[in-house]
This record gives structure tokens, sequence and C-alpha cells, in this order.
């Protein structure tokens, strides 16, 4: 045998088992695509308190602490459509001094939440408890003299 024959056969034999390795392979085999994230699509967080409600522009304003700067900082933030609320309906629930957690993206020059998550204050619990009452206050029935041997 010849070592073109030789060589000929061994490169059959390779591109047989390649392609029987591909047609059982478990998961599609795709091309790798470049994928390039742009400032205008990260999700950033932010976790403050509402200060302003802009019903007609559908957004409002949070105080949050920069932690970079170390203050206190306003930020606007718009809601569309996709919003996704949690904790509420719409933003017609949300109110002045709700604290809320937010998913926003940059857009141009507005910052828009992707989900919004609020944390009402829970009220006191002091002032939802009802007073406990012992035994020795409650007014005991007179005890009748014929029921006394």
């Amino acid at each position: 045998m010849s070592h073109k024959t030789g060589l000929l056969i061994t490169l059959a034999c390779l591109f047989v088992f390649s392609g029987i390795t591909m047609l059982f392979a478990q998961t599609d085999i795709k091309p790798a695509q470049a994928t390039v994230a742009s400032p205008d699509t990260d999700v950033q967080w932010l976790w403050g308190e509402i200060i302003n409600i802009d019903y007609p522009n559908k957004g409002f304003t949070v105080k949050y602490f920069d932690y970079e700067t170390e203050t206190e900082k306003n930020m606007q933030v718009l809601v569309n459509n996709d919003t996704v609320y949690e904790g509420v309906i719409s933003l017609d629930e949300i109110k002045p001094k709700d604290t809320v957690s937010v998913d926003y993206v940059v857009a141009g020059s507005n910052n828009v939440a992707k989900n919004i998550g609020v944390e009402r204050p829970e009220s006191d619990p002091q002032a939802s408890a009802k007073p406990e009452v012992s035994t020795e206050d409650v007014a005991q029935p007179p005890v009748e003299a014929s029921a006394v041997q």
C-alpha cells in the first residue's frame, strides 16, 4: 500500500469520526459571536428614599448615598411600559418616604428603571400590639354564699 493511499484512508476515517461526533453532540454547535456591551445597556443599581414623584413625566427622585464620594445625592429616574414593579403595582402607588431598590439603565441623558422594588416602613410594633391584660385586673364574679360550704 502506498503512502498516498494510507494518507487518504486516514483522512477519510478522521472525517467520518468528526462527522459522527457532531451528529451525536448534545448541544448545538454555533459559531462564536463577538458581543460588546455598550455603556448604555449596562444595568446599574440604586437604593434610597423617594423624595419626589413626578407623575406627569412618569418619574421620581431618589435620595441615595454615593459610596465613591461619600455624599448624599439625588437622582431622577424615569419609568416606562417595560418597568417591573415589586411591592406595588404601578408608579401611582409609590409615595415619598418609601425606600426603593432600583435597577436602571442609562439611556442618553435619562436613567430608565428596569425594576423597582418598594420597601415600606413597617408600622410600630408597640402601637399595633394589643395591651396585655392580667387576670388580676379582671373583675371576678361574686361567689354566692350557698356555693361555698
